[in-house]
């Protein structure tokens, strides 16, 4: 009725060691409780589990990847939200945005973001493997032929409890995979999607300065050629061809930021294609050479308007 009642709840919990440490919790129901004169909001789950990787203080254990699975019938967990009211200012929590960094900055950010996306696919491709019982170098067991073969079905090998209790192990195991896996691909989503920003917000650095070259080696050309229509005519072309540009340009950035193209292809794809265009207007203003006849163009117009005001004016026709 109030919205407080959860049921099928998942949580994805980590600690701010660049992802380790990752807890997964699931309930079959919990319930959100909070107080007006309190900033503390808890949640109250019933009948789960959690799943916790552990990282070993000793270097050669880690290796084995641990991980701590346990069972709860309630679990309360309280969430502070005075957080939320508060705003940072401060000229580290600006500068932190991808568009504010300089040339240098930016760099330094993309090689740490691309360190941890690669150590945490190594990480979690690791931990996949040793769950799973998968080594990285398997060996080849010499098996004596003599012995009998294992029969069609293993698990006729076992009773009956031991048949259940292996289900419900690989089922849970399966469950638990599944889970770290749909975490682990969207977080790395997110990771590849900051790195295409900060990418798109380097190129743009010198995009920019060539886009003012471009622009003029295609303005200054334009309006040699058109040489009629006063100030108007030439406006108007170049209103267009700026358009044209800032349409393809946000949309290559768009397009890259979400994976679609490169980051480098998405933010110059728009300079590529008018590349040729600013270099035929040079070519041909500096061969004194017309790019269109526009007489052509607007003859046919000027006679077009000229037949319908003739047409809808009987006064003028008359005389």
């Amino acid at each position: 009725e109030n919205g407080n009642i959860l049921t099928g709840v998942t949580i994805h919990e980590k600690a701010n060691n660049y992802g380790e440490n990752k807890t997964v919790i699931k309930a079959k129901n919990g319930e959100l409780i909070s107080n007006e004169k309190s900033s503390i909001l808890k949640l109250v789950l019933n009948d789960g589990y959690y799943y916790q990787d552990v990282t070993p203080k000793k270097y050669e254990d880690r290796t084995k990847l641990p991980f701590v699975k346990g069972k709860f019938k309630k679990q309360i967990i309280n969430i502070d939200l005075s957080e939320l009211n508060k705003t940072d200012d401060s000229p580290e929590s600006v500068g932190s945005t991808n568009g504010m960094l300089n040339v240098n900055e930016l760099r330094y950010t993309l090689d740490s973001l691309n360190k941890n996306f690669k150590n945490e696919i190594v990480s979690f491709s690791e931990n996949i493997n040793q769950r799973v019982g998968i080594k990285s170098s398997p060996k080849v067991i010499k098996t004596d032929k003599k012995k009998k073969p294992l029969p069609n079905n293993l698990l006729s090998l076992y009773t009956n409890k031991q048949k259940s209790d292996i289900i419900k192990m690989a089922a849970s195991t399966v469950t638990s995979n599944i889970y770290s896996i749909e975490t682990t691909q969207k977080d790395l989503k997110d990771k590849q999607r900051d790195i295409n920003k900060h990418l798109t917000a380097l190129y743009e650095k010198f995009v920019i300065a060539f886009a003012c070259f471009l622009m003029f080696f295609i303005g200054a050309p334009l309006g040699a050629i058109i040489r009629k229509g006063g100030l108007g005519l030439p406006i108007v072309f170049a209103v267009l061809i700026f358009i044209t540009f800032h349409f393809i340009n946000t949309f290559g950035k768009r397009l890259s930021q979400e994976g679609g193209m490169t980051p480098f292809m998405g933010s110059w794809m728009s300079s590529f294609i008018l590349s040729p265009l600013a270099i035929l207007l040079t070519y041909r203003a500096t061969n004194d050479n017309g790019l269109i006849n526009f007489d052509a163009i607007t003859t046919p117009i000027s006679q077009l308007f000229q037949k319908i005001s003739e047409r809808f004016s009987p006064v003028q026709n008359k005389q």
